[in-house]
């Protein structure tokens, strides 16, 4: 912390050694990674979570950290790491991503969502998926529902995400649904 505040230029390079020493209870690399966040070191976290196996512990806590950083290249990584989940393979970290997209109202990524709830992902992920969806009631995300809804292959999921909180606006998805119609 101190070497951040006397040379941050060169605190850079000696944080990014760090990244991979978890030995005491996952520091240095802790503190490597929310120093550099926070002094807009968003590049040696990209590079991290491109190569950092989706099973890691640390991957949604410094994609959080990361989250800060360009939009375009967040939702760049936010798409890509969807897309390598899926098939019981890092389903933790497709409701941390989906998670942080939805919040951050990432809607480059809203597609990957899309995918994601297509590939067939466990009930598990796929039910925190339709109703982290439809708790937003923003149509975008709500015409993913609806789309799941008349072709996926979990309709009844859908059907009671929409029924958690209904809205004006889930009330004519289900009402399209249960009519024969499409949205």
């Amino acid at each position: 912390m101190l070497l951040a505040d006397l040379d941050a230029p060169a605190f850079a390079y000696y944080a990014v050694e760090h990244l991979d020493d978890r030995a005491r209870g996952g520091e240095p690399a802790n503190t490597a990674f929310q120093l550099l966040a926070a002094t807009g070191g968003h590049l040696p976290l990209y590079q991290w979570l491109l190569r950092a196996d989706p099973a890691d512990p640390l991957i949604g806590g410094v994609f959080e950290l990361f989250a800060a950083g360009p939009r375009p290249i967040v939702e760049r990584y936010a798409r890509q790491a969807l897309e390598r989940t899926g098939a019981g393979r890092g389903e933790e970290l497709a409701m941390v991503i989906a998670e942080a997209i939805v919040r951050l109202e990432l809607d480059g990524a809203y597609p990957a969502l899309a995918a994601t709830m297509a590939n067939k992902p466990s009930d598990e992920l796929y039910q925190y998926l339709a109703v982290l969806l439809a708790a937003t009631n923003r149509p975008a995300l709500l015409a993913i529902l609806e789309h799941e809804l008349h072709g996926g292959r979990r309709p009844r999921l859908i059907e009671a995400a929409l029924r958690v909180r209904p809205t004006a606006e889930q009330d004519a998805i289900l009402e399209r649904w249960q009519s024969g119609e499409e949205g």
